[in-house]
């Protein structure tokens, strides 16, 4: 997700702006019918795999802070994304595009802050000696 999330901060919110008036409704139909069949299983994974993690590590600290990471991201998903995605449906608006990419610096933040935070979770578990 954290690679998806930099294209999609980067240059797809941002090419919003040059589509055409005309179709920028359809393209946005588009988008969100088929981002949706990527992010929302990958989404789905996360927070299970999170979940796991979570109880299967007794609740320890890093497990913890990943766990309520993704919490965090599930709600600016809900309650940010999605509404600026709704609003566009009805057709170009310079100013929810502004917001989207403006809001979406939350995920794009906390997915890469995940992903270090997970890596040096597995740097963890592979480098611990075990009795």
């Amino acid at each position: 997700m954290t690679g998806l999330i930099w294209v999609v901060q980067v240059l797809h919110y941002p090419s919003y702006r040059y589509i055409s008036l005309e179709k920028f409704s359809a393209y946005q139909n588009f988008h969100t019918e088929a981002i949706t069949l990527i992010v929302g299983p990958v989404m789905l994974i996360e927070i299970f795999s999170g979940l796991f993690l979570l109880i299967n590590s007794q609740f320890d600290r890093l497990h913890v802070l990943n766990f309520s990471g993704l919490c965090i991201l599930w709600l600016a998903t809900l309650f940010f994304s999605v509404p600026n995605h709704n609003k566009l449906h009805l057709g170009f608006n310079d100013q929810v595009i502004n917001q989207l990419i403006q809001t979406n610096w939350i995920r794009t933040i906390l997915w890469t802050l995940r992903s270090g935070l997970l890596i040096y979770i597995l740097i963890l578990a592979t480098t611990s000696r075990r009795p």
